[in-house]
């Protein structure tokens, strides 16, 4: 859902989102259904290619997401590749960095976003219980992010929907 209000926010009809690929395959039917066009950068021995994501950004480019660990490789950028991709991309797109694996990394080699909010006011981080916690059908996640980009996620919000169990009906 935060993917979804993350392009929502940022993306228009002719815009542009960055990702690597293959990854969470997500971020191509949300970018789809916005109207926007997905730019995919293919990975490099399993590996994102941050010179060639940071490439891939133009004027009309508004998200740039980073499965980081990536799924389905695993591979996760280090803190320094992070903050050069991160530093790289103008103020003006979204950095989504998705660290819905983030429980699998190594921590020795893992680079969280998490360190870099504060300077970063373009920067969202993903995280969910849904993965290490054995949660996966319950889709519970969370985002952290500068407060005018929080307040935009708000805004952007779904509102919850119950879904009642008729005996008899499906």
């Amino acid at each position: 859902e935060v993917c979804r209000q993350a392009v929502t926010i940022a993306a228009e009809p002719d815009s542009e989102v960055v990702h690597a690929w293959p990854t969470f395959p997500e971020y191509a039917t949300i970018t789809a259904l916005a109207g926007a066009r997905a730019r995919r950068v293919p990975l490099v021995e399993a590996r994102h290619d941050v010179a060639a994501m940071a490439e891939a950004v133009t004027e009309q480019t508004r998200v740039v997401f980073v499965c980081n660990p990536n799924n389905p490789t695993g591979t996760a950028l280090t803190r320094a590749e992070l903050v050069t991709l991160v530093d790289t991309v103008p103020s003006w797109c979204l950095v989504v960095v998705d660290e819905a694996y983030v429980d699998f990394a190594d921590p020795r080699e893992f680079g969280s976003a998490l360190e870099l909010l504060g300077l970063h006011q373009n920067l969202l981080v993903l995280r969910t219980f849904s993965k290490a916690y054995g949660l996966a059908g319950l889709r519970v996640g969370y985002g952290v992010a500068d407060v005018e980009v929080a307040s935009l996620l708000r805004r952007a919000r779904t509102p919850l929907r119950r879904q009642q169990h008729r005996p008899g009906r499906c």
